[in-house]
């Protein structure tokens, strides 16, 4: 009987260890471009945000800011430096942004042939014949400052490109505020 109690506080403590360790995101492999998306944000960090998405798309983001004579990765990190003064407005210092996956579907290829509005590129296409998997997630987002702290439901798409998790180009510049 003893040997039971032990063994169950031991598994309840490493539980409580791991959660303690924990980034306190809840999704599965599908969600791994939201993470780069957060990192991306918070840290002012261009290259991460990118990453998590298509780099075919990301070529042709780029380009279209040449054009124009812009700098993307200076264009990103001065709109990631606005949210950051935003999102402390609202919450406060030390903001964390943390997500659990409610719910997902899976996408059909007339769900990925859908025209979606693109701020930046007017004929870009979905790759959709290396698509091998995609849906669409209902993600809940608590956005936590010392001040406030906020949760909100999002809807995000998620692809699956050349063996490479990544999230649709529709949320380029989703920046949490």
């Amino acid at each position: 009987m003893l040997k039971k109690i032990l063994l169950a506080f031991s598994l309840l403590m490493c539980f409580a260890f791991l959660a303690g360790c924990s980034s306190g995101n809840i999704g599965d492999e599908t969600t791994e471009p939201l993470d780069k998306i957060i990192s991306g944000v918070l840290k002012k960090n261009a290259a991460v945000y990118k990453s998590a998405f298509p780099p075919d798309y990301i070529a042709e983001v780029e380009k279209a800011f040449r054009i124009v004579g812009n700098d993307i990765d200076q264009e990103l990190e001065n709109t990631f430096a606005s949210a950051a003064e935003v999102l402390e407005a609202n919450y406060g210092k030390k903001v964390k942004i943390n997500y659990r996956q409610v719910s997902k579907t899976a996408m059909t290829t007339e769900d990925l042939t859908e025209k979606y509005w693109d701020l930046f590129i007017n004929d870009y296409s979905i790759p959709v014949d290396r698509i091998t998997e995609a849906y669409k997630e209902s993600i809940e987002i608590t956005i936590k400052g010392s001040e406030n702290q906020e949760t909100i439901t999002a809807a995000f798409k998620f692809l699956k490109i050349d063996g490479k998790w990544y999230i649709h180009p529709e949320s380029f510049m989703y920046v949490f505020n």
